[in-house]
């Protein structure tokens, strides 16, 4: 992700770039998303995250349906433990939605720390929301 030059210039989204990447380092487990680099003082801010390969589950239920049985189970399970893991590193992720986990062979991957805060952290973000499981 490189920061468009007119963004760059904007202070209020550099500190929300900032908090993004700080948030991103403060996370290291196999279900996240790994950072590789970042620059966020540059001219052009920068964030490298590790290729995660895999749909998102967004695509994957779009395509093949809700997922049932064991693999729902071990799913949510997995999310549970990604969201333990985010929590633990003083780190809540605030949009946590299907386009946000990616699914690999192996087990599903939480990506997108935008809208992330670490819980010390007194403002918020201007984006609001998240994914709610329709009724």
């Amino acid at each position: 992700k490189v920061v468009r030059r007119l963004l760059a210039a904007d202070e209020t989204f550099r500190t929300r770039f900032r908090r993004e990447v700080l948030s991103a380092r403060r996370v290291s487990w196999r279900g996240v998303v790994y950072l590789l680099a970042a620059d966020t003082e540059s001219d052009r801010p920068y964030l490298a995250m590790a290729y995660v390969e895999g749909p998102t589950l967004l695509d994957e239920v779009t395509t093949s349906g809700p997922l049932r049985g064991d693999r729902l189970r071990a799913l949510a399970v997995a999310l549970a433990e990604a969201v333990g893991t985010i929590h633990r590193a003083g780190v809540t992720h605030r949009d946590l939605k299907p386009g946000n986990v990616l699914l690999t062979q192996d087990q599903p991957v939480v990506v997108d720390f935008g809208v992330a805060t670490a819980t010390e952290a007194t403002s918020t973000t201007a984006r609001q929301g998240g994914w709610r499981p329709s009724r």
